[in-house]
């Protein structure tokens, strides 16, 4: 499926971008590299990112993740859309689900961008890098916004959980800061399923239906083992 995202600015004009999609990407095990996938998972990256135009410079804008979630027909909420003020520890994320089917297959998938730029104050949340928090070996300011991501994970999960299929997918992506933040909550999914029990409650098989694309992604722990041989730096 070919798509095209536009939107007006300031200055007038239009700008739009032709993107390929397709949901069958999704049918695949997550452990294999999609080249296709990563560049869409790029995009959305990318259009997750804080917008302003020029017209209030103080609001928070989600004009371009919302476009593009409902040109490829991702179902949100006002609350799942969630782009708090910049603060020295807050995060913004944008949450949808769409039924996506290949044959007689049915599935669910959830959408998880998180915002990687026009973050402001929450640079600062960045440098909490040695501190201890819940004793993790985890980058604590990451951690942090990780476990504000997973909150509304659940929340939107024990919302919808009536609307989703028996098999859940999740597609998460985020680039620098979002990146660190996307990996852990992707860690946070795969290996911790007793800490988050919602995740095994609505049906995710975390052995190959979390797909986490991660751009520009600092070093967000010390844990060194299980290194994925898909990684592309």
């Amino acid at each position: 499926m070919k798509c095209k995202l536009g939107r007006e600015c300031k200055f007038a004009y239009l700008r739009e971008y032709t993107y390929d999609y397709s949901d069958d990407w999704f049918f695949d095990s997550s452990k294999k590299y999609n080249h296709d996938l990563a560049r869409m998972s790029l995009r959305t990256a990318m259009a997750a990112m804080d917008y302003a135009d020029g017209v209030d410079e103080g609001s928070r804008k989600t004009y371009n993740i919302t476009g593009l979630m409902d040109n490829l027909g991702f179902l949100y909420t006002e609350d799942s859309i969630c782009y708090p003020k910049p603060e020295y520890d807050t995060i913004g994320s944008a949450i949808g689900y769409k039924t996506i089917k290949q044959g007689d297959k049915e599935s669910s998938l959830i959408l998880v961008a998180i915002r990687g730029a026009g973050y402001e104050s929450e640079w600062g949340g960045n440098f909490r890098v040695r501190e201890t928090y819940r004793n993790t070996p985890d980058h604590a300011g990451w951690t942090i916004a990780a476990n504000q991501v997973l909150g509304r994970l659940n929340k939107f999960i024990l919302l919808n959980k009536n609307s989703l299929c028996d098999d859940v997918k999740v597609w998460i992506v985020g680039y620098s800061r979002a990146a660190a933040t996307a990996n852990l909550v992707a860690a946070r999914i795969i290996d911790n399923r007793d800490e988050y029990k919602f995740i095994s409650d609505c049906g995710i098989d975390t052995s190959q239906n979390v797909f986490a694309y991660c751009f520009e992604c600092p070093q967000n722990s010390c844990i060194s083992e299980n290194i994925n041989p898909y990684d592309k730096g």
